[in-house]
């Protein structure tokens, strides 16, 4: 078998020629990457995070901050909060591993993990390539994932987990040749526990491997069960308040929310009403369930990152709702699942307004209606995390296929979703609108935020105005040539300047939020693999936070899209 380590140095490949050259010139070579820089996406980030799930994310740091502590006698991982980032609910979790040592533990795992039992002739489990990302960042092995194996097995067996770097034929479903072996990428090892006859019928949906080990030492998901559930209950026999329920999930999608609702501790609510949210693209569902809990957090006039009464309005924090947009119906059927499991269904039914669909259908939808209906026909807030190339999620074992032309259309569809959703934000006061994606692309990202500065004179970015703001904002981008943070900065900063002005020039006096040039915009560009601090390592991404000062002579109250 190939070692993990091999494959990532020598033989992984990108993107397609043309792709890999697109991004190489757009992307890499202005942010000062040569063409190595792309196999850092082979690997898995070296970090996992947890998030605690529930109503109310005081609680949860307080929890999340006692397991910590707890957690931090395992000699196997560093374990932390994201307090520094405003996100005290959420863990972080680092193998502790020597550098570049996969090939001892390789060894460990056929001499001491599985004495007697893997070794050059052991069985091997082949999986698809998406089952083989999912086990390098720790999860089983579900049966439907497996497509062939090497060697025969029974339930109760140790085995390898790899994949086919070529599609393997269908000649060669069966046997232990091992012409066959030097085509498999070894992802991890583990516990059979379906036996080979199981899983060939195909009759079992279930967990047909425990996985045990990954070539980078990411906790299985078993492991963190283990860890979780011994914690949790020396933590109560001490007294500690009963935890809550955990939730895996990258930290960029934790970002995203954070920051949009941390915006309205700083701007002008008009409180006509409650407040209304659109998460505009919601399934799975990781980004609305931590949106209700941030939310319902300011709701009870509690700053979640402090624990103590926000001292920035006059008044609690109105009454909210949140609307999610999901138009794929099987995907809009788990993110309701999944919001009834963190919450509770009388608080999604309270609070939620599910529909199922795209924002530009949600637009017209509520272009069509009467006002008054179920539907707000404006939002405070709005979270637009749109599909994407994915080109900076991690670990990716193909080739990304698209091409350059590809990369340009899925850029003009996320801008018709930015314009749906713009025509959606609210007429009166100050609005915020998040726009992130996990991909790398300059035309997904920096392009379309220059472009929204182009359309539209009454956006302009946010700036980051407090010490954790503006630490967020060097996250992931400190090492870029020329000192820039962001591609095509000058441009977006002339555009941001014009558009200030004619904010000065046009806002209420009144209002009192006034930026200051010298804080930085509220874009981030997240490249992987950057920083000195292991539990900064996640997958690579973008965000950008824009404020909408609305004139009724700027933009029809039912401009056609």
């Amino acid at each position: 078998m190939i070692s993990f380590q091999a494959f990532a140095e020598s033989a992984y490949v990108y993107a397609a020629p043309a792709t890999q050259y697109y991004v190489q010139s757009t992307v890499f070579t202005p942010l000062g990457f040569g063409p190595s820089y792309s196999s850092i996406f082979a690997f898995p980030p070296c970090n996992t995070n947890l998030r605690l799930v529930g109503i109310g994310t005081r609680s949860l740091a307080t929890q999340a901050n006692a397991l910590a502590v707890y957690l931090q006698d395992d000699r196997g991982f560093s374990v932390k909060t994201l307090h520094e980032w405003g996100m005290p609910y959420c863990l972080s979790m680092v193998p502790k591993t020597e550098k570049g040592g996969e090939g001892k533990v390789m060894a460990a795992v056929t001499r001491n993990l599985f004495p007697g039992v893997l070794g050059v002739g052991s069985p091997v489990v082949v999986v698809n390539v998406g089952c083989a990302e999912a086990v390098l960042r720790g999860s089983d092995v579900f049966a439907p994932g497996v497509v062939s194996f090497v060697g025969s097995f029974f339930a109760g067996q140790e085995v390898f987990v790899g994949m086919y770097l070529q599609p393997a034929s269908a000649s060669t479903s069966g046997g232990g040749g091992t012409d066959r072996r030097t085509r498999l990428l070894c992802v991890g090892a583990g516990t059979a526990l379906m036996d080979r006859r199981e899983i060939i019928r195909g009759r079992q949906n279930g967990v047909a491997v425990r996985t045990n080990w990954t070539p980078m030492a990411q906790p299985s998901k078993s492991l963190l069960s283990s860890m979780l559930d011994a914690a949790v209950t020396t933590l109560l026999k001490a007294g500690a308040p009963e935890a809550s329920s955990f939730f895996l999930q990258n930290y960029s999608s934790m970002v995203a929310v954070d920051v949009l609702v941390q915006q309205f501790s700083s701007i002008d609510i008009q409180r006509e009403g409650p407040l209304a949210f659109l998460d505009a693209c919601a399934a799975p569902g990781g980004k609305a369930s931590l949106l209700l809990s941030l939310l319902h957090e300011k709701e009870q006039g509690l700053d979640s990152s402090l624990g103590k009464k926000d001292k920035s309005s006059d008044s609690v924090f109105p009454k909210f709702t949140l609307t999610c947009c999901e138009r794929s119906k099987a995907r809009y059927k788990r993110l309701l699942d999944l919001l009834e499991l963190h919450f509770g269904i009388s608080i999604v039914k309270r609070l939620v307004r599910p529909f199922c669909g795209d924002v530009n259908k949600l637009q017209k939808t509520q272009r069509d209606e009467d006002v008054g209906s179920m539907w707000e026909c404006e939002f405070h807030g709005i979270l637009l995390d749109p599909p994407c190339t994915g080109m900076g999620l991690r670990p990716k074992l193909n080739a990304h296929l698209i091409t350059p032309q590809g990369i340009r259309d899925s850029a003009d569809y996320q801008r018709k979703l930015f314009d749906s959703c713009v025509k959606m934000l609210r007429r009166t006061g100050t609005s915020v609108l998040v726009y992130s994606t996990c991909t790398i692309t300059l035309d997904e990202n920096e392009a379309n935020v220059l472009w929204a500065l182009n359309t539209y004179p009454f956006l302009r970015l946010a700036r980051a105005k407090t010490n954790d703001k503006k630490r967020l904002c060097l996250l992931g981008s400190t090492n870029f040539a020329n000192g820039r943070r962001f591609l095509l900065e000058e441009e977006i900063q002339k555009a941001q300047r014009r558009n200030e002005l004619l904010e000065s020039h046009t806002a209420s006096t009144e209002r009192g939020d006034t930026d200051e040039p010298e804080n930085p915009l509220m874009i981030l560009r997240f490249m992987p693999g950057l920083s000195t601090m292991p539990e900064e390592d996640g997958v690579g991404f973008f965000l950008a936070v824009f404020l909408c000062q609305y004139h009724a002579d700027e933009f029809p109250r039912h401009a056609e899209p």
